[in-house]
C-alpha cells in the first residue's frame, strides 16, 4: 500500500472542511468535521516524519562517530607498536632506533 504524505492529508482536510462550511453547514456538517479528522491526521504524521527523520540523522551521526573512534584507535594501536622508550631516561624512540635520540644510551 502507498504511504500518502503528510501534507496530502493537511490540503485535503482543509479543501473539504472549507468547502462544506461554505456551501451548506449544516447538512455537510460530518464533511466538516471528516476534514478536521484528515487535517488532525497529517498533523500527527507531520510529527512522526519529524522524529524519525531526527533518529535517522542521530543514527547516522553515532555510525560515524564510532567509525571514526575505531580510526582513531587503530592509529594509537599502529602508533605504539612503532616507539619504544629509553630505559634511562624514558624518551620515546621508534623501534628501529638504536641509541636514544635524548640521552645516547644504547637500546
Amino acid at each position: 500500500m502507498a504511504k500518502i504524505h503528510w501534507i496530502i492529508y493537511i490540503a485535503v482536510g482543509l479543501l473539504v472542511s472549507v468547502l462544506s462550511k461554505r456551501l451548506n453547514y449544516d447538512k455537510l456538517i460530518f464533511f466538516f468535521y471528516a476534514g478536521l479528522a484528515f487535517i488532525l491526521v497529517g498533523v500527527v504524521k507531520l510529527v512522526y516524519s519529524l522524529r524519525k527523520k531526527d533518529e535517522r540523522r542521530q543514527t547516522a551521526q553515532n555510525k560515524r562517530q564510532s567509525a571514526f573512534g575505531r580510526q582513531q584507535n587503530n592509529l594509537q594501536q599502529k602508533a605504539v607498536h612503532h616507539l619504544k622508550r629509553c630505559p634511562r631516561c624514558g624518551n620515546i624512540a621508534r623501534i628501529n632506533d638504536r641509541f636514544c635520540n635524548k640521552c645516547g644510551s644504547r637500546f
